[in-house]
């Protein structure tokens, strides 16, 4: 309770599940819920669930400052790479559970005689593309068991998988930043969030004479391809299920396909 399954990518096709959705083997899902509730489902959508106590970072800018200050706050080992002298003592000031290396993880000495190979992952999070898949290339040749990369031009993303590297986020398009902003800006807002636009999220505010209005979510019939992923009431974020009703001044959280938008809209305005 309290977690949705809100999208389904299967080879490059990307769907919004209904309750006679099927999940399959190699299936990429995306939920929205509540965090305490995340490791639980990872258990039943994984047959182990791995969790990585060493990590190590590739570039100390405001990506790498941040995850490493939240590993830090779960009692994880961490190791920031950074070659600018000056940012690694800000780090070092900041980080104060982390270990600071001033040494270019681009290059492949660096990464042996600092063991990644003993690291349950390696991060490349710096503003070049570029530099954070050769980082994370050659960690995976070093020995990195798993390696992640940021990269900022989508079209990167697609081909990271085929250099070897295990995973790559693209920030303009992470689902939980995209969630919060929406949550926040309280405005009526349309962002797309995966596979080159196949679905977005949209926020409404609910007019009270929308149609919408007193329905459960059972009652409600949305349109295939679109599903509630959360409703804002005042200051509760409720991660509904089929019982829960829309009342009006509610923003709902929606995961829309662009064909299923219009109508989807309908139901929430007058």
């Amino acid at each position: 309770e309290g977690v949705l399954l809100g999208v389904i990518s299967r080879s490059g096709e990307v769907t919004v599940p209904r309750g006679d959705s099927v999940v399959e083997e190699g299936d990429l899902v995306t939920f929205i819920g509540k965090r305490e509730q995340m490791d639980a489902v990872q258990k039943i959508f994984q047959a182990t669930t791995p969790k990585p106590e060493r990590v190590m970072i590739m570039g100390g800018g405001s990506i790498g400052f941040h995850l490493a200050h939240m590993l830090e706050h779960d009692g994880r080992a961490v190791k920031v790479f950074d070659w600018d002298i000056n940012r690694c003592k800000v780090l070092a000031e900041q980080l104060p559970k982390s270990k600071v290396v001033c040494r270019d993880a681009t290059q492949r000495i660096s990464l042996e005689q600092e063991h990644v190979q003993d690291w349950d992952a390696f991060v490349a999070t710096t503003h070049d593309d570029e530099r954070n898949i050769m980082g994370a290339i050659l960690a995976k040749e070093a020995g990195a068991p798993r390696t992640m990369c940021v990269v900022h031009q989508p079209d990167f993303a697609n081909i990271v998988g085929k250099l070897g590297i295990d995973h790559a986020v693209t920030p303009r398009a992470s689902l939980a930043n995209r969630v919060l902003k929406l949550v926040h800006q309280r405005t009526h807002t349309g962002t797309t969030v995966l596979e080159e636009g196949q679905v977005e999220i949209v926020e409404h505010i609910v007019h009270q004479k929308a149609p919408a209005v007193g329905k459960t979510l059972i009652d409600l019939r949305m349109p295939h391809g679109a599903l509630v992923g959360a409703i804002i009431r005042g200051n509760e974020v409720i991660i509904p299920r089929g019982p829960d009703r829309i009342a009006t001044d509610d923003a709902v959280v929606l995961f829309v396909k662009p064909e299923a938008l219009q109508s989807t809209k309908k139901l929430f305005t007058r």
